[in-house]
């Protein structure tokens, strides 16, 4: 192997390698995000906790995007992005909706394989490969962030009730799986920070009849300073884990940087575990070890 082909080599494992921590950067941050609206989410509900998230987002998008010099895009690339984060908006309201009347561990571990749908539409439409270990490995993290998700917590419920609600949580798991999918492909037409901004913006747009809703409903909110600051750790953590996951979709297959980027229940479990003491179950600790493992095939 002459040098010339060695330093390729060595320059393609190093983007690889970069941009696959990267991605587990990216669930790092999201799983530390969903940690923090743990809290904030009691306190302030989800109202008034998505108003300061999505202010928050904007405001740091705007910024970077500034500082960047980015461009507003036009004519078919800036219908395409729409179109993405209309994706987007209805998974997020078809979530919200499943979540008003579902079981939430159920619901939780249903909405962590979305990661499929990307991986399927990314070798399906777009010919990416993957290797058998890293099949297993994509296979193996699915199947951990479902079980770590997961929480033995059954209740009565009402049949017709409950189709509705896994009705709701399969079309949002879809629709999220999508999004992953679409952002990867206008990433080739976009700058990561330009994506990141229009996403946020738009998304404010789009969500705020549900902000206006949701603050008229609900009544026991309570606002102080520890909530608004775990409101505003959720939506800095949010916000560059998207940036994060742009920008290693930009470097490695989606069918490989969706998986790694839902596993961040992974972060999440352990984080509420030192931060709300709450206790992990036998197949939370095997899915924990599973995850972990796994990454190692990728």
């Amino acid at each position: 192997m002459t040098d010339v082909n060695i330093d390729s080599l060595q320059l393609f494992i190093f983007q690889y390698t970069d941009s696959m921590f990267t991605a587990i950067l990216a669930a790092v941050s999201i799983g530390m995000a969903d940690a923090f609206s743990k809290y904030a989410v009691m306190r302030l509900k989800t109202g008034r906790l998505m108003v300061i998230s999505g202010i928050v987002q904007l405001s740091l998008n705007a910024a970077f995007f500034l500082v960047m010099k980015g461009t507003i895009p036009a004519g078919m690339t800036l219908l395409k992005l729409s179109a993405v984060q209309v994706v987007s908006t209805l998974a997020y309201v078809l979530y919200i909706l499943a979540l008003l009347n579902g079981n939430v561990s159920v619901l939780t571990a249903i909405i962590s394989s979305s990661s499929i749908f990307s991986v399927v539409l990314g070798i399906v439409i777009l010919g990416e490969k993957m290797s058998l270990p890293q099949a297993t490995g994509v296979i193996l993290i699915i199947a951990g962030s479902i079980g770590i998700s997961f929480e033995k917590k059954t209740k009565a419920e009402d049949k017709q009730k409950k189709h509705l609600w896994l009705a709701l949580t399969f079309a949002a798991t879809i629709l999220w799986g999508v999004w992953a999918f679409l952002s990867k492909i206008m990433l080739s037409q976009v700058k990561v920070y330009e994506l990141s901004f229009f996403n946020s913006s738009l998304s404010f747009l789009l969500l705020t009849p549900y902000f206006i809703w949701a603050i008229r409903k609900e009544k026991d909110a309570f606002v102080d300073f520890k909530s608004v600051s775990f409101a505003f750790l959720f939506a800095l953590f949010v916000g560059a884990g998207l940036i994060l996951f742009y920008y290693s979709a930009t470097k490695i297959p989606i069918s490989l940087a969706s998986p790694v980027f839902c596993s961040s229940p992974l972060i999440t479990a352990i984080m509420s575990a030192f931060m709300f003491r709450e206790r992990l179950h036998m197949h939370q600790y095997i899915s924990l070890f599973v995850i972990i493992s796994s990454l190692f095939l990728l």
